[in-house]
């Protein structure tokens, strides 16, 4: 959920929004109560990592989803707000008796306190009293990380490699050459089949409870899964006359690209600069193939020097700071038409 539709919840009078994080994926870096503040415009913030939660439990001894760590608390509140809700089809209480357990299930997890059926309205009429208490959050990297130091890095790494290569180019035609470039080539990473997976399975789920699934069954089973860098090549570069308008085209160099992992034939992108003196850019792929196995595709901009330019989305009607972007708040998906700005 975007923070730029917190002007929209407040011109309707909405005073909270209530999030239930899905139990697979990592939580946004938030409390579970907060002070959600965009601009001059605030609401409250309830964000509950792992689900909506789990299923309840039925007994004292195992509360599951109506545990009191899985229910909104907070110590300025005297009330407590606890979830009952069933997870997907699971359909609604079968008996009296089921609704009742849940009371007993909160009973035993707020010892000597009054349990009763309510609203989440009740529960916001007790937090709004402290809002102006509740954590506010940023995202602090935005001030600290103002230059691109990750690519020096970068360079770090491609200047290693090239000591490497510079060491054995001076082998020339010494005996031991061949069998030094040999195992030096020996050392280049692969990846065989969908082991690239193994380590996005065991950072990005928030619960372990939980297969991701991402892909299809089977889906290596009779493809040759194969993860690499491939090459592109730019085929085609046109301009208009006034300098206004470009329009590359791109191909891979590999056809298996296209043959087996479902990449398209021709890429094309073209940049137009408008009356405004902004640049307009649109992508545009033809001739991708269909595959079993887990795709994604996406144009990467890097904004060249964040002390002279900062880069904005329009998203809702607001322009927003395209780097002002919590941990595990989709920073790779991010961003809307009409434009991105500079």
């Amino acid at each position: 959920m975007t923070q730029a539709v917190i002007p929209i919840l407040a011109q309707n009078n909405i005073k909270a929004v209530s999030v239930g994080v899905n139990g697979v994926s990592s939580p946004p870096a938030v409390p579970k109560l907060f002070n959600w503040v965009f601009k001059n415009q605030s609401v409250i913030g309830f964000w509950h990592p792992g689900g909506y939660p789990n299923v309840p439990g039925q007994i004292p001894i195992m509360p599951l989803g109506l545990s009191r760590h899985d229910c909104l608390v907070h110590p300025l509140v005297s009330s407590a707000l606890c979830f009952a809700f069933k997870t997907d089809n699971a359909g609604p209480p079968e008996t009296l008796q089921e609704i009742l357990n849940y009371y007993e299930v909160v009973r035993s997890q707020f010892p000597q306190s009054f349990v009763r059926g309510s609203t989440f309205d009740n529960f916001v009429s007790d937090v709004i009293p402290i809002k102006s208490r509740l954590p506010k959050l940023f995202n602090g990297f935005v001030f600290y990380f103002t230059e691109q130091n990750f690519q020096n890095c970068e360079i770090s790494w491609q200047e290693q490699r090239k000591f490497i290569e510079l060491s054995l180019s001076a082998l020339a035609n010494h005996p031991l050459a061949s069998e030094i470039k040999d195992k030096w080539n020996g050392l280049k990473t692969q990846w065989p089949d969908t082991s690239d997976f193994d380590a996005f399975n065991e950072i990005y789920p928030y619960s372990n409870a939980f297969f991701l699934g991402i892909g299809k069954p089977n889906m290596t089973k009779n493809s040759e899964a194969l993860s690499q860098v491939w090459d592109s090549k730019v085929v085609g570069f046109y301009r208009k006359s006034d300098n206004a308008s470009f329009l590359i085209h791109w191909q891979m160099q590999d056809p298996v690209t296209h043959d087996y992992y479902g990449a398209p034939t021709d890429i094309w992108i073209n940049y137009t600069q408008t009356q405004k003196n902004d640049w307009n850019i649109e992508l545009q792929w033809f001739n991708k193939s269909a595959t079993r196995l887990p795709e994604s595709m996406a144009l990467v901009m890097l904004n060249p020097d964040k002390t002279r330019f900062k880069t904005c989305v329009h998203k809702m009607g607001q322009v927003l700071a395209s780097d002002n972007v919590l941990i595990n708040g989709s920073q790779t998906l991010h961003g809307k038409c009409p434009c991105l700005t500079y």
